[in-house]
């Protein structure tokens, strides 16, 4: 009996092992919460993008592939406008092929203004031996070198962190055990967009988008929010106002969390633009 036990025990941990093994490197995996901040972000407030596998499937020839959630991409700078893009913040994709340590972050082409019109394949080999070269994109024609390997901190515990540098001079970091480190805005190949780098470790499930962390409100609790409304086109400003909400009530039923709150809104209108500024105030009222 003692042999079975120890037995089963051996076959799982060689499971777990194994599991281990093919998901190392990986860039990215299902079920986790990958974030990331642009570099030298000023201030208190960092933007953070977060990006998760939205679904999963085999291609014809044997390949696995991840499949990134598609999102709005600002136009131009400041972002006042967005459009769909096809891609997300590294690409559409993850392909590689099961077994092998090769990962393709791949880019659908996107029509102008918003992206570049040609689709992108980077190839990944953050296994190959440190200074082995590789080609490592078709369009544009690229070549990656590996120029590092070695233990970084990531997490409460440090890790192993391969430094894959391209032949345009850009960065492509991959930790063992936690994805992609490092990587350029859009999967843009040009060699000057900015890099954005892992702002935490991946968080399992939804992590701070889960709704029982974005809800776990108790009654009494309260919370307030600013709106400054401006006039279109300008930083021209028409009113601006605080909103002050207080939970009342918290119930479950089958399937739901049902919160119930009352509000109390103070708006200050300028009287330059007193029409446009009622027009917002009336919209912004009705909105609760």
């Amino acid at each position: 009996m003692r042999i079975s036990y120890f037995l089963t025990l051996f076959l799982l941990a060689a499971s777990l092992l194994a599991e281990a093994q093919q998901t190392a490197w990986r860039p990215f995996r299902p079920g986790f919460s990958y974030s990331y901040s642009p570099p030298g972000s000023p201030g208190l407030i960092v933007p953070v993008h977060t990006l998760r596998v939205d679904s999963a499937y085999a291609t014809a020839a044997g390949d696995s592939v991840y499949t990134f959630n598609r999102l709005l991409r600002p136009l131009g700078s400041p972002a006042s406008r967005y459009a769909k893009s096809r891609n997300n913040l590294f690409g559409a994709r993850l392909r590689w092929r099961p077994g092998g340590s090769e990962y393709y972050l791949e880019a659908n082409a996107e029509p102008a203004p918003i992206g570049p019109a040609t689709p992108v394949a980077l190839l990944l080999r953050p296994r190959a031996a440190v200074g082995s070269t590789w080609a490592a994109s078709v369009q544009p024609a690229l070549t990656a070198t590996l120029s590092s390997r070695a233990l970084d901190p990531a997490g409460t515990s440090a890790d192993s962190v391969a430094t894959i540098t391209l032949s345009n001079g850009q960065q492509v970091v991959l930790s063992r055990r936690y994805g992609l480190r490092l990587g350029p805005q859009w999967l843009a190949l040009d060699g000057s967009s900015p890099a954005w780098q892992q702002w935490t470790t991946p968080q399992a499930g939804l992590g701070d988008y889960d709704a029982r962390q974005l809800f776990a409100l108790s009654v009494g609790d309260e919370l307030g929010y600013e709106l400054t409304t401006y006039s279109f086109g300008s930083a021209f400003v028409c009113s601006q106002g605080y909103r002050l909400r207080r939970i009342t009530s918290r119930q479950f039923s089958a399937d739901s969390l049902v919160l119930t709150y009352r509000e109390q809104t103070q708006t200050t209108l300028f009287r330059a633009a007193a029409r446009r500024a009622r027009s917002s105030r009336r919209h912004w009222r009705a909105a609760g």
